[in-house]
């Protein structure tokens, strides 16, 4: 198999495994404006890295899944935070 061939299918490989996705980790500001905080690699290491962020902030801050480009956690949310599996 060619050598581009091959890293197209790891790239479609790495979209399927939720430990190989890069996530977003954004802030919104009280006066609505979204600030990017981090990239972070794999879901694990991205909830706990959210954990660790919503902790220094009384901002809402959520998780964005880049391949899915759907929000998949928020901290410090009005009501109460939300995980979605």
């Amino acid at each position: 198999m060619g050598q581009r061939k091959m890293g197209m299918l790891h790239g479609a490989q790495a979209a399927l495994d939720p430990e190989r996705r890069y996530y977003d980790v954004y802030e919104r500001l009280p006066d609505g404006t979204l600030i990017w905080i981090a990239a972070l690699l794999g879901r694990q290491r991205a909830l706990a890295g959210l954990k660790e962020i919503s902790a220094q902030t009384e901002n809402e801050v959520f998780l964005m899944d880049l391949y899915d480009d759907k929000v998949i956690a928020r901290k410090n949310c009005q009501g109460t935070d939300q995980i979605k599996i």
